[in-house]
């Protein structure tokens, strides 16, 4: 995976996919210990889990993180949100001007290889869906 381009070549990114296939699995590559919150709104604590499996996806096998540069218009930035995984309404925006910019995905959340989004929607469709109710 390069910081430049976020490219990913294929046998890191079969690698990457065969070691997360659940949140338990992100937990144990980024080493992060997990203790439901108290009292927090389940999209909260839906958004923190997020924020941990892209973390882990993000990592190559050297424990290196890619995170997204946004001085680099070149880069492509992945989202799991932009994707339909059939459990309730979807989540989608589209505007463009010269004087506006915006944003609506949270740049803890994106992903360096659009396999990769859609890899961590299908292994854990309930956390993404509980972000969005």
């Amino acid at each position: 995976m390069t910081k430049e381009t976020s490219q990913v070549n294929i046998n890191e990114l079969v690698a990457i996919k065969n070691r997360v296939q659940s949140f338990e699995d992100a937990l144990s590559i980024t080493g992060k210990t997990w203790e439901e919150p108290e009292g927090w709104p389940p999209h909260f604590i839906a958004t923190l889990k997020a924020e941990i499996l892209t973390e882990a996806l993000n990592t190559d096998k050297e424990g290196n993180v890619w995170k997204p540069d946004f001085t680099n218009h070149d880069q492509w930035k992945y989202s799991v949100l932009g994707y339909d995984f059939k459990a309730g309404p979807g989540f989608s925006g589209f505007d463009y001007g010269y004087a506006h910019s915006a944003t609506y995905v949270g740049s803890r959340l994106l992903l360096a290889d659009s396999e990769l989004a859609l890899h961590a929607g299908r292994i854990c469709p309930e956390i993404y869906n509980e972000m969005l109710k």
